[in-house]
């Protein structure tokens, strides 16, 4: 690891700075100058932040900074009938080390759409939620599934490209109402959350 020194008149200082090992390289989260007095930040200070996106598809940018991302992926949960539950989408969670070289990079996503209720046999199924990206650590695919309609069984959607995937994780299938002619709920929207560090 190397070092940043200053020259103090009589002999060299090591400059205070903090680095984190990131999965990848070690990297400069703080910088600091000396005021005459004390030790000021200059540079590479990070506070934390999450985006979490609930409809639609778009793009995340990789703020200057980070050091990480978890990603989580849920997939639109399916729309119940009157007796049977819609299925849950599908949860991938995966952690990632960004390297200077990220900062500024477009993640894109999709948010899968809740399924409708019904209260006869045309309930559908939860829309599929993705996120794609291509870092310094690697090029990634992460998936969650939308659950099945309550007409199709309600089974629970699967997941693929976290480092945990959990067929039904989202937990947001739309429950049956129980009595005849009154429609099963929607099932939730999917979700996909960039928690930066």
């Amino acid at each position: 690891m190397s070092r940043a020194n200053r020259w103090t008149g009589s002999a060299w200082q090591l400059l205070p700075g903090v680095k984190q090992w990131n999965g990848a390289a070690n990297v400069l989260r703080q910088m600091k100058r000396w005021t005459g007095s004390a030790w000021e930040v200059v540079a590479g200070s990070f506070s934390p932040v999450t985006h979490t996106y609930t409809s639609g598809s778009g793009s995340e940018t990789v703020p200057p900074g980070a050091a990480s991302v978890t990603i989580t992926v849920d997939g639109g949960g399916g729309g119940a009938s009157v007796g049977t539950a819609g299925g849950a989408g599908g949860r991938a969670i995966r952690t990632i080390a960004i390297a200077p070289s990220d900062w500024g990079a477009s993640l894109s996503y999709v948010v899968g759409a809740g399924g409708a209720g019904s209260s006869s046999s045309s309930s559908t199924s939860g829309g599929l939620s993705t996120v794609d990206m291509t870092l310094a650590a690697g090029t990634f695919h992460m998936a969650g599934n939308g659950g099945l309609a309550a007409s199709l069984g309600g089974g629970n959607g699967a997941a693929s490209g976290g480092t945990t995937n959990t067929t039904g994780g989202a937990a947001n299938g739309g429950q049956p109402s129980g009595t005849p002619g009154i429609p099963g709920d929607n099932g939730g929207h999917g979700t996909v959350q960039f928690a930066w560090t």
